[in-house]
């Protein structure tokens, strides 16, 4: 979860910017909409879930 609430992230894993291509990317995985940083939500969870098992 560290990567999850970092401020940063892994570099590439970021999905902050919903205009960057890795935020693009993850779109089919239903990851619509960037999370603040520092949350902890049930949405950045789920995504958290769906990007690990991919």
């Amino acid at each position: 979860m560290g990567y999850a609430i970092s401020e940063i992230g892994a570099d590439h894993l970021v999905l902050a910017n919903p205009e960057g291509i890795p935020f693009k990317n993850a779109r089919p995985l239903e990851i619509t909409e960037a999370q603040p940083v520092s949350s902890l939500n049930e949405e950045k969870m789920r995504q958290f879930y769906v990007l690990e098992k991919v």
